[in-house]
């Protein structure tokens, strides 16, 4: 979370709240309702001026090179993952689960990258990532690669 300025206001939820959310989140997977869930804490800054979608896009592409940036519906934001990309009659989609930070060196990186490779938590969440795409997809393709 970067340093708070002034007229931030981090987490519209408060500790409470949060809790409870997490809470119900927790619940609802072991019912049975829900196999995964990514909860996420938000960050309002006040602006003088408009936001230039541009700059961000361009500031966010360059801090981290392999993201896919975004521009949508009000959201601007940068992400490991392609959801979806259509190209003419085809889409494709690369969605990921497991992220780590990056370690200090090639040596931390490889034992990181094994850890998350041998993973049966990430294992089941990556399925979990790729089901929930093919089933938002598959409805609306007249070929699948896996049916």
């Amino acid at each position: 979370m970067p340093a708070a300025g002034p007229g931030w206001r981090p987490n519209s939820l408060t500790a409470a709240q949060w809790g409870r959310a997490v809470a119900a989140a927790v619940e609802q997977i072991r019912a049975g309702s829900l196999r995964k869930v990514v909860l996420a804490r938000d960050l309002q800054v006040p602006t003088q001026a408009p936001i230039n979608v541009t700059a961000a896009l361009t500031t966010l592409a360059a801090r981290d090179p392999d993201c896919y940036v975004f521009a949508c519906a009000g959201l601007v934001g940068a992400t490991p993952e392609l959801l979806i990309q259509r190209e003419g009659r085809q889409i494709r989609s690369r969605v990921i689960a497991g992220t780590a930070a990056r370690g200090i060196g090639p040596a931390e990186d490889a034992a990181i990258s094994a850890a998350l490779a041998t993973s049966a938590k990430e294992a089941e969440e990556h399925l979990y990532a790729a089901e929930s795409v093919s089933q938002a997809l598959a409805p609306l393709c007249e070929t699948w690669p896996w049916t």
